[in-house]
């Protein structure tokens, strides 16, 4: 049966602590608790002090060698393999042309771009702008809003330039091509100009669209 321990001072006095072979303790040296270590356990404890500071230099030394050894491969591994270069933000030409950006809206169908750093004004393809003054006007601010410092790829088809030294293309805007907008929106006509009819059929049916809804300037015509 088990016991609770007494809790009077006297009870406690009255305790008999069992020899140390009966708590199975009879391993441990048994040294009075008021004198120091002895000369052999300062010993050891020195020897043992001693054999943990060697293992530390030990490591120390393995770490410094190490580093040193990699401060001087890794320069000679970036002159054998030198890291890539960024490639450039715009590339020079793409799957339909050369790539462009817009510096100036001139008008509907007449823009001024930049080729890798050389100005060149460029024609587009396949459109008439309409005779009204108003309707023209449209026609600019639709297409600057459109592309106006904007990344653009200029397709050729056959002509390269027009008698007046501009280059005749198809312009697009990511997947849209501004020629075709420009007639779409009803500020243009269709313009077949031989030998460059690569998109003919697409832009008279943008032009035949636009009289039909009565779009833009075919709004006021009875077209």
């Amino acid at each position: 049966m088990r016991q609770t321990p007494p809790d009077s001072e006297d009870a406690r006095d009255h305790l008999q602590v069992p020899p140390a072979d009966d708590l199975g303790l009879s391993g441990l040296p048994s040294r009075p608790p008021d004198e120091g270590p002895s000369e052999a356990d300062i010993e050891e404890s020195e020897r043992a002090s001693s054999g943990n500071q060697g293992k530390w230099l030990a490591r120390a030394g393995i770490v410094i060698l190490i580093v040193a050894i990699a401060s001087m491969i890794i320069p000679m591994l970036m002159v054998i393999f030198p890291p890539d270069r960024a490639a450039p933000a715009v590339p020079a030409s793409s799957a339909r042309g050369t790539v462009a950006v817009v510096t100036r809206v001139i008008d509907g169908r007449t823009i001024e771009v930049q080729i890798d750093g050389k100005a060149a004004i460029v024609r587009y393809l396949g459109i008439k702008l309409p005779d009204d003054d108003l309707w023209r006007e449209w026609s600019a601010r639709v297409n600057r809003d459109w592309v106006s410092e904007k990344t653009v790829v200029l397709e050729r088809d056959v002509t390269d330039t027009d008698s007046e030294g501009r280059l005749l293309r198809y312009v697009w805007l990511d997947d849209l091509l501004v020629n075709g907008g420009i007639i779409a929106a009803g500020l243009g006509t269709f313009a077949a100009e031989s030998p460059d009819l690569r998109y003919a059929p697409d832009l008279a049916r943008y032009e035949r669209n636009a009289r039909q809804g009565k779009v833009g300037m075919w709004q006021a015509t009875g077209a």
